[in-house]
């Protein structure tokens, strides 16, 4: 259910590119101020966020001396957590209260703020999600979905998996994109273009291109520059993402 936690801390200014990942995720923020970068400056985060998935780069800035924990769920843990239908929240990210009750989230802030390491935050994360668990089920239709997806890398036909699985398109569409966040189609074009850019920058573009599904290298180029912010040159050579 939870892919892993990372814990961001830093002792200056920064302001980092966040590349689009394939499963939801929940920032706490335990110290400072963290902040989007958009066209009209810096949007302050809350102290607790969920952000949903995204097709596009996020660059965030990080104050001096702040520090923040943040939890990655499997591509269909957050489900387990939350029941309202994970695709509203796709390419936004909104305060956790919107789905945990307010206190709850009072509560564990203030022992986040208090916890003397980070494991004990951590642990004190891990008993606050057991404790809003609302389903223990994982649906089945959708797992075997997005296991199809990963093995082909997103090369697979979508259209093609409600008749492997043995429902209907809307039906499958419906369950995938509330349990995932995003529809079939948006998950398997992030999990190719996740791909892609851990690929060595050896072979010609167009031929990365083409042996991705891409018909044209400018239409790659494109979704490229949407996915990390760069071109593919430009991408190759830069730092600061994760």
């Amino acid at each position: 259910m939870i892919q892993s936690y990372r814990i961001i801390e830093t002792d200056e200014d920064i302001v980092n590119r966040v590349l689009p990942n394939l499963g939801l995720a929940i920032v706490f923020t335990v110290q400072g101020q963290i902040s989007f970068v958009e066209e009209r400056g810096y949007r302050p985060l809350s102290s607790s966020i969920l952000s949903g998935i995204r097709k596009s780069i996020k660059n965030i800035h990080y104050a001096k001396g702040s520090k923040s924990i943040i939890v990655l769920f499997t591509e269909v843990g957050a489900a387990t957590f939350f029941k309202n239908p994970l695709h509203e929240l796709f390419g936004i990210s909104v305060e956790l209260e919107n789905f945990v009750q307010q206190d709850e989230i009072k509560n564990l802030e203030e022992k986040l703020y208090h916890a003397r390491t980070d494991s004990d935050r951590i642990k004190e994360i891990d008993q606050f999600l057991l404790s809003n668990i609302t389903t223990a089920e994982i649906d089945s239709y959708v797992h075997r979905a997005v296991d199809e997806i990963r093995k082909t890398k997103g090369l697979i036909k979508v259209s093609s998996l409600p008749h492997m699985l043995h429902i209907s398109q809307d039906a499958f569409e419906k369950r995938f994109r509330k349990a995932v966040g995003c529809s079939p189609k948006q998950f398997a074009n992030i999990t190719r273009l996740k791909q892609i850019i851990t690929l060595p920058n050896r072979s010609p573009l167009i031929h990365i291109a083409l042996e991705h599904g891409y018909y044209d290298q400018a239409h790659f180029n494109r979704d490229f520059k949407n996915f990390t912010g760069l071109s593919p040159a430009d991408f190759y050579k830069s730092g600061l993402f994760w």
